[in-house]
C-alpha cells in the first residue's frame, strides 16, 4: 500500500465521484481507477459502492477513511516537526465568523511580518467541526468562543469581552441595575 493510493481513496470519498476525483488529482481516471482496485484487492473487500451517478463508501471504505486520515495526518505532522526551521512551514488555523473578521487580521497581519515564508491557511467554521478538526489534526489551532471542555485538546483564553445589552428607550429592563441571562 502507498501513501498515494490512501491519498486518491480520500479524494474519491470526498468527491464522490472518480471523475470529480481525478481532475482534482490531476491524474487520469483509469489510473485512479486502478489504484483503488489494487487497494481493494489488498483488502480483499470492496472499498466503495458505485452506483449510476456516485461513488459510496462501503462500510470496510468508512474504515479504510478514518484510518487513512490518521496515517496521512500523521505523516504530514512528521514531516512539518522535521523540517520545521521555526520560520517556514504550514499552521492551519480555524475560527468561528464571529471572531475571524475581529481579531484574525490584527494577528495574520503580524504573523506574515514576523514569518513571511511561512504559510498560513484560515479556516472558518463552526465550534463543533474546529474542535473535530483540530483533534484529528486537520488543523493546528482554533480561536473559539469558551467554553470549551474536549478532553484532548488545551484552551487558552486569549481575552476577554465584554458583552453588552442592547434595550430600546422606555423597556422595562432598562432600568434594573443587572439582568440576569435568563
Amino acid at each position: 500500500m502507498e501513501l498515494d493510493q490512501l491519498r486518491y481513496f480520500l479524494q474519491i470519498a470526498k468527491s464522490k465521484s472518480f471523475t470529480r476525483a481525478a481532475e482534482v488529482l490531476l491524474i487520469s481516471q483509469p489510473a485512479l481507477s486502478r489504484s483503488v482496485q489494487r487497494l481493494e484487492e489488498e483488502f480483499g473487500v470492496p472499498l466503495l459502492v458505485r452506483k449510476t451517478r456516485q461513488v459510496e463508501l462501503s462500510d470496510a471504505g468508512r474504515v479504510l477513511k478514518s484510518r487513512a486520515e490518521q496515517v496521512l495526518s500523521i505523516i504530514e505532522d512528521a514531516r512539518a516537526e522535521i523540517c520545521d526551521d521555526g520560520k517556514t512551514g504550514k499552521i492551519r488555523i480555524g475560527a468561528i465568523p464571529t471572531i475571524a473578521p475581529y481579531f484574525l487580521p490584527v494577528f495574520l497581519k503580524q504573523f506574515s511580518k514576523e514569518f513571511p515564508q511561512a504559510v498560513l491557511e484560515v479556516y472558518e467554521d463552526t465550534t463543533k467541526n474546529l474542535l473535530h478538526q483540530c483533534s484529528q489534526g486537520e488543523i493546528e489551532l482554533a480561536v473559539l468562543a469558551l467554553p470549551i471542555h474536549e478532553r484532548h485538546l488545551d484552551a487558552q483564553v486569549l481575552f476577554d469581552e465584554e458583552l453588552l445589552l442592547v434595550l430600546p428607550v422606555g423597556h422595562a429592563l432598562a432600568v434594573k441595575p443587572h439582568i440576569r441571562l435568563k
